[in-house]
């Protein structure tokens, strides 16, 4: 952020005066930005800028626009079409500057990758129809999620967080539609490259072993525990790995 050489105190003076307007606490404004108070709290004191990529969710979150938070002053109204256009402007640019976009090559292999697996997971899933094998409610479950998330983790997650989850205790990762959030564990970058590790483990092996499992399960412990056993074991399989990463790694 130093580069735009913002003026610390009064962008901190704004934001103060803008969340005090929505009648918000320093807390409450945090939890919408998943932050401690304390960040916003050094923002308001002029000690600190956020994040040039929680900009544009600071501003929406006190109802300005990024031009006004940056400016930190209200801006005439009726400005019109020129107003809007820096507006977009001002947005892309902070978009842009959110970081270095990930490698192409990586993207790709990531890509190849989870498709191999995918792959391989559709034709065994045929085997064993083929076999008579019908799979039940929670393979049904489990196995577009596993489809879905792992495409996620393996080509369509950030192999790097935003600077700002170094700087600040957040547990909570949103990306899209994909929510993560694991309380009393910190998500930031000494930690993440292990919890995507985990997730793309668990993703592979529920595409391959959930319906093998399914049939064993239901062979010992009968349909319907066999299918809550199921849903069970993928479920903590996923969390309880991720969690302990997290944490070791914290």
């Amino acid at each position: 952020m130093a580069d735009f050489e913002l003026d610390k105190g009064r962008f901190g003076e704004f934001v103060a005066a803008e969340r005090k307007r929505l009648g918000l606490t320093q807390k409450e404004l945090a939890q919408r930005l998943f932050l401690s108070d304390k960040a916003v709290s050094k923002w308001e004191r002029g000690l600190s800028l956020p994040d040039v990529a929680l900009i544009i969710p600071l501003a929406e979150a006190l109802g300005v626009t990024t031009t006004e938070l940056l400016e930190g002053r209200r801006m005439e109204a009726g400005a019109g079409m020129e107003m809007v256009q820096v507006e977009h402007l001002v947005k892309k640019t902070l978009s842009l500057s959110e970081g270095a976009p990930e490698r192409g090559t990586d993207r790709r292999r990531g890509a190849l990758t989870w498709a191999g697996w995918a792959g391989a997971a559709v034709l065994e899933v045929i085997l064993l129809v083929q076999r008579g094998y019908l799979p039940g409610e929670t393979v049904l479950t489990l196995l577009p999620l596993a489809f879905l998330f792992g495409g996620w983790a393996w080509f369509g997650a950030r192999e790097r967080l935003p600077a700002y989850y170094d700087e600040n205790d957040i547990y909570f990762y949103s990306d899209g539609i994909f929510r993560l959030s694991m309380v009393g564990m910190r998500f930031h970058n000494g930690n993440w490259p292990y919890i995507l590790r985990g997730i793309r483990v668990w993703s592979v092996a529920t595409m391959l072993g959930v319906m093998p499992l399914s049939i064993v399960l239901e062979q010992l412990a009968g349909k319907w525990a066999g299918e809550i056993a199921l849903l069970l074991i993928f479920l903590v399989g996923l969390f309880l790995p991720v969690y302990i990463l997290g944490k070791r790694y914290e």
